[in-house]
């Protein structure tokens, strides 16, 4: 393990770059892009400047964010609403969804709790309000329609409910397709618990998450992670979509530092110092992904300790 660490950092240098030709920022600024450091440092970034490289992104890392119009979706997204709450509600729930698979049940609580709604307003566009109205009011009959294995009785569980749905036909069809959407936000929800279970042993032998406070070997081991507050991740994403957007020509320099602001100050006023947001970030990536991690919890420890990291220069506040 130690010798492919020691390649990993070769690979991403292990001094930050600065941008050769890019203009003097004020702290204001740097501090700001900092919120970004992470995701910017295991990507070999310029820390100090707007553009990420000399030569900008890619052709292909521009046409993934698509357009303008997606772009912009995606930093409001970020801003307004991204992960954290749910994130956040699974942490503080954590000794009980972590202990066993949640349910559906679990599922739709955890969205009611935190004030969000399941389906997002593009899915909504494509769907009525009568339509989504009758899906949330029948989910439980579109679950038991849905999860019936035989063609008959699930022909007859058919012919017995379509009446709520209204006379027309299609109605109850297109309900049907809006509680699959629902059953993949589901899997999702899923996803995010899985990966922080699997995570945790690494998180807390690496000091990311600290250990269990019960003394019974049986006690669920999960109590550290309700005090977390996982925006950092959302922020950090913020700060790295708003710099590769301006560099692709889908925002203006304005637009790219409003969003940016908009994350460091989120930041400043939830987490106490750069380690705790570090923590935090760290906690959010391994719920949404677990690729790489080590790289990313590696990269965390750099910029808290190496003399020309970007964090050791400006602290958070």
């Amino acid at each position: 393990m130690k010798e492919i660490m020691d390649i990993i950092r070769i690979l991403l240098n292990r001094n930050f770059p600065r941008n050769p030709e890019g203009e003097t920022l004020s702290e204001a600024k740097q501090r700001a892009l900092n919120v970004g450091a992470i995701m910017s440092g295991t990507r070999v970034e310029f820390c100090d400047s707007l553009e990420t490289h000399k030569h900008g992104i890619s052709e292909k890392e521009r046409n993934a964010l698509v357009d303008s119009r997606t772009a912009v979706a995606t930093l409001d997204w970020l801003k307004n609403e991204g992960n954290r709450q749910i994130f956040i509600d699974i942490l503080k729930n954590s000794a009980d969804v972590l202990e066993q698979e949640p349910s559906f049940e679990d599922f739709l609580q955890a969205y009611n709790r935190v004030g969000l709604p399941i389906l997002d307003k593009e899915i909504l566009n494509d769907y009525s309000c009568e339509e989504v109205e009758l899906t949330e009011k029948h989910i439980n009959i579109l679950r038991v329609i849905r999860e019936e294995k035989s063609d008959e009785e699930m022909d007859r569980l058919i012919e017995e409910n379509k009446g709520l749905f209204g006379e027309d036909d299609e109605t109850f069809g297109r309900c049907i397709q809006i509680y699959g959407i629902v059953l993949q936000i589901y899997d999702r929800y899923i996803s995010f618990t899985n990966n922080l279970k699997h995570a945790l042993p690494q998180l807390q032998k690496h000091g990311f998450v600290a250990g269990s406070d019960h003394s019974s070997e049986n006690a669920c081991p999960m109590s550290p992670l309700a005090s977390i507050d996982p925006s950092a991740w959302d922020m950090g994403r913020i700060v790295n979509v708003a710099r590769w957007s301006y560099e692709s020509g889908y925002i203006s320099e304005a637009q790219a530092w409003e969003y940016i602001f908009f994350a460091e100050k989120e930041c400043a006023s939830r987490y106490a110092n750069w380690e705790e947001f570090g923590k935090a970030y760290i906690i959010g990536r391994a719920m949404c992904d677990l690729t790489a991690l080590y790289v990313f919890m590696d990269m965390v420890k750099r910029l808290l300790k190496d003399e020309k990291s970007p964090w050791t220069r400006l602290p958070l506040k």
